[in-house]
């Protein structure tokens, strides 16, 4: 973009296969108005309070209807400092069906086959070929959270627990007070279909700030505007075939990126 004197970036960026997903943040001065910006909450007084719930959205520009948060295609920003308090409350009108429920039930009983519990619970075949699942790609409707980057308890995750249909949980976290200043992000993360959330906007930033280490005391950075961008794409050669990758799910698509929204 020529007219953008500088962009600085902070990298959070998860591949797997050939999904690629970023978190950005640019700083461009006075020119941020042409990017869509997702809704922002912003901790007070030390607490940061939100909720969100899954349902199915259209994008921006009306071309795809996928699961996202808040009835919006893209996850609003979540802004926090050291020592806050994140509570989120995480409500899932997704459908679920039986057969998701039997699944799941069978992945989590310790007394499953612990090789076919991991052919079920990764979407795979009776000799590990992702590409027809034996019981297909079960559980798109389920849910859960994760914080990336940040210094959470496991236990307080706990991404091995499914929202189903109708169900909410809240998550309660403290901000460490050593949390480096940056750009995080949260997201859907319920295994095997944690890259199809992020091509259907189960996603957004979260932004740490309020020390003396923010990008915003570095110099020249005073009176730039900020953008929020975050995006997901996976590959499609020229010729239409797709990569070997080991997360084929994604290509239930017919979209091969989404931006803020779109």
């Amino acid at each position: 973009h020529k007219s953008i004197p500088f962009i600085i970036i902070f990298f959070k960026m998860k591949l797997s296969g050939n999904v690629l997903f970023l978190v950005t943040l640019l700083f461009d001065y006075g020119r941020g108005e042409g990017y869509n910006q997702p809704q922002a909450y912003k901790s007070e007084n030390g607490l940061l309070d939100v909720s969100l719930v899954v349902d199915m959205v259209t994008s921006l520009n009306g071309t795809r209807t996928a699961p996202g948060y808040n009835g919006r295609s893209a996850g609003p920003t979540l802004r926090v400092s050291p020592g806050d308090t994140l509570r989120v409350t995480l409500t899932n009108n997704l459908q679920t069906t039986e057969t998701d429920a039997e699944l799941y039930q069978y992945i989590m009983d310790p007394n499953s086959d612990y090789v076919n519990a991991t052919i079920v619970a990764n979407r795979l075949d009776n000799i590990g070929n992702p590409w027809n699942p034996t019981y297909g790609f079960w559980g798109l409707g389920y849910a859960n959270l994760h914080f990336h980057g940040l210094e959470v308890n496991p236990s307080v995750e706990d991404t091995k627990t499914y929202i189903s249909n109708g169900e909410s949980k809240t998550y309660e976290i403290k901000i460490a007070e050593d949390q480096e200043p940056g750009t995080y992000w949260y997201h859907n993360h319920v295994q095997g279909t944690t890259v199809y959330a992020y091509l259907s906007s189960l996603m957004g930033a979260i932004i740490v700030e309020g020390t003396d280490r923010d990008v915003t005391e570095a110099p020249g950075i005073e009176g730039a505007t900020e953008v929020i961008m975050i995006l997901s794409e996976y590959l499609k050669h020229p010729d239409g075939n797709f990569p070997m990758t080991f997360f084929p799910i994604v290509y239930s698509f017919d979209w091969l990126s989404v931006t803020n929204g779109y």
